[in-house]
Order: C-alpha cells, then structure tokens, then sequence
C-alpha cells in the first residue's frame, strides 16, 4: 500500500493497492462523516463502496463492513468492548471483572469464547 494524498489534518484521503503483478492496484478513496472518522472506502474506478464504518456517540467503532463481512462490537457503559462478532465466522466475548482489578481483561481462557 502506498499513500497517495492526505490532507493538513493528517487525514488519509486516497491509498492505492499494487497489483499482484507489481502494477499499480485500485485507488481508494476514504470518506469522512461530519466528525472527520473514516466512514467509507470507495474504490474509484467503480463507485463501489468496498468498507463502512459506523461509530457511537463516545467514538466507539460498532461496526465494520468490507468487502462483504460484517463485523460488529458491543461495548459496556465504561466502554469496555464487551463482544466482537461476524455472523457465522467469529463471535468474542469480553469479560472484565470489578474490584480492585477493575477494568483489566480477565485471563483468557475465561475470557473469549469463540463460535465453532
């Protein structure tokens, strides 16, 4: 991946792909919501929107889409991501205990529990 144009605030606007041959690749454009997060990547060429990102109001990422996958994420109200998932691929699940320890992953074992 290369950089192709950026703005002052250090946005990436464009990035292109080189080709599996060594040509140069698709060119994608990055969009912007009204808060300056990315929250699409159109491939140029086509107008095809290859990736959506939508946001909560603390700037959370809730969800992702590219190129056909649909990830999502919960989050508790310390915005602790809670649960990671994509439909029939993967489902996450994040525990935090309370105390003294407050806020820290539990030990992994007890913590992800993955679809099969």
């Amino acid at each position: 991946m290369r950089l192709i144009r950026g703005t002052k605030e250090g946005r990436t606007t464009s990035l292109q792909w080189p080709s599996a041959s060594g040509s140069t690749g698709p060119l994608y454009q990055n969009q912007f919501d009204a808060m300056g997060r990315v929250s699409a990547m159109v491939d140029s060429s086509t107008g095809y929107t290859q990736a959506t990102a939508t946001y909560g109001v603390a700037n959370e990422l809730l969800g992702l889409t590219y190129f056909g996958i649909t990830e999502s994420r919960s989050f508790n109200s310390r915005l602790h991501m809670t649960e990671q998932s994509i439909s029939g691929l993967m489902d996450l699940h994040y525990n935090y205990p309370t105390g003294p320890i407050m806020g820290r992953l539990r030990p992994l074992p007890t913590a992800l529990r993955a679809k099969r």
